[in-house]
């Protein structure tokens, strides 16, 4: 399993709960942790040689393991070509090249030139678009929106995989920690709604807020997460200064990186878990929050739409519309019932997208890897 591991990161979660559940049904899983920026040519062999002890090499792939989408920064190209086992990729994303780049929300002129230059080079394109899943005995993407992208992307079509993460057992919540959050965070008589996971720009905290100010001074949000990296932080300080600059100091409280006992109170402090994101395909803060039974208001890129279709435990509202986010978080936030409703179709569905039926699909996907290598 060659992934992010123990680490701040939701990917390595999980992947983390994916391995246990493999374990448990005899599979014999190495973690290999992703290289990052490591570039040492002995180092790198090493690596190189752990891969291709294996029978089969699972990568968990996001375009930072490996260096990111600079021309000429991944690492992985150098990898695929010498590996010489079957390989599955898990996509975590499947972005355009322009939406890797965040050329939409690009405001300055030189920048949005030189972003809208190399978006549109092919081999730009096809290096980080469709070169990280090429030579793959099998691809898994976790919504059919991404299967119709890499389909498009001449990937294969019989090797592409629909396999949504699974739904995490939540812990119960310390009652002490529980008073403890509450506390410090001022929610005391507060209706909470929440967005939890690294705080990144795409994520559309800036519509929340827009859409907060409309609503009543007791719903507060909750930014419940931090950065992941170095250069996020400069993002949480635009988004701290946005908050100032709204007027909304005591209205927004952000957490930083909560632990699983924190994360558990911070849950059940909650009302409504909202999704805000500007992009996505997929979540699996999402799949946190149905896990803890919330209810969830989300965005109506198409990921979420077809949870949607899934699910009554999720309801949607135009992307980047925040008068249509401050409505529907009005009613729901409004009417116990329906949170009611949403909250036991959530624990639902948690129950039949356990982690344990999720392993069983990827297991026989790695079967008819290795089958498919041997032809």
């Amino acid at each position: 399993m060659w992934t992010s591991w123990e680490t701040r990161c939701g990917i390595a979660a999980y992947t983390g709960a994916l391995v246990g559940e493999l374990r448990s049904l005899g599979i014999e899983v190495e973690i290999v942790p992703v290289p990052y920026t490591e570039r040492d040519p002995q180092r790198m062999g090493e690596i190189l040689a752990r891969l291709n002890a294996a029978d089969l090499v699972h990568l968990q792939h996001e375009y930072t393991f490996f260096g990111g989408i600079v021309p000429g920064a991944s690492t992985l190209p150098w990898y695929q070509r010498r590996l010489r086992v079957p390989r599955v990729v898990t996509a975590h994303t499947v972005f355009t090249a322009a939406e890797l780049l965040r050329l939409p929300q690009e405001e300055r002129p030189r920048q949005r030139l030189a972003k809208r230059l190399l978006a549109a080079s092919p081999q730009f394109r096809r290096s980080v678009e469709s070169g990280p899943f090429e030579g793959a005995e099998a691809v898994i993407v976790h919504t059919e929106a991404a299967r119709e992208r890499l389909a498009k992307r001449r990937i294969r079509p019989e090797r592409v995989h629909v396999l949504p993460g699974g739904i995490p057992t939540a812990a119960a919540p310390d009652p002490a920690e529980l008073a403890a959050l509450r506390e410090r965070l001022g929610l005391e008589g507060k209706r909470v709604v929440t967005i939890f996971g690294y705080v990144t720009p795409d994520k559309g905290y800036e519509t929340a807020l827009l859409a907060l100010k409309s609503l009543p001074p007791a719903v507060k949000l909750l930014v419940a997460g931090g950065t992941r990296v170095e250069h996020e932080r400069a993002y949480m300080d635009q988004l701290r200064a946005e908050i100032r600059t709204q007027g909304l100091d005591e209205r927004v409280a952000i957490t930083g990186y909560l632990e699983e006992p924190q994360l558990a109170a911070a849950m059940a402090l909650t009302d409504l878990v909202l999704v805000p994101h500007l992009t996505a395909n997929g979540s699996y803060s999402v799949m946190v929050a149905l896990s803890h039974g919330k209810p969830v208001l989300a965005s109506d890129l198409p990921c979420f739409s077809e949870l949607r279709q899934s699910a009554e435990c999720v309801e949607l509202f135009p992307v980047g519309d925040e008068r249509s986010l401050a409505e529907r978080l009005g009613f729901l936030l409004a009417s116990g019932g329906a949170r009611k409703a949403m909250a036991g179709a959530a624990r639902e569905y948690a129950v039949k997208r356990s982690w344990g039926s999720v392993a069983e699909s990827t297991v026989a996907i790695y079967r008819s890897a290795v089958t498919s290598a041997r032809r």
